[in-house]
């Protein structure tokens, strides 16, 4: 919970933030810093990851 509110407090919508952090997990384990709520949309813009299609919450074909 205090993820999503230190999301919050920095103006990132959490669910796309928490989303973000599993889609480079393997960079946010290498670089935490870079995968901050105030600081992860950069860090997506510098490395032209921001355009991922939106996942699908269901397991459908």
């Amino acid at each position: 919970m205090s993820l999503i509110h230190t999301a919050e407090l920095n103006h990132a919508a959490p669910f796309e933030y928490l989303i973000a952090l599993q889609r480079h997990a393997d960079d946010v384990a290498a670089h935490p810093g870079a995968w901050m709520p105030w600081n992860y949309q950069t860090t997506l813009a510098s490395q032209n990851l921001g355009s991922h299609p939106p996942i699908s919450l269901s397991e459908g074909p």
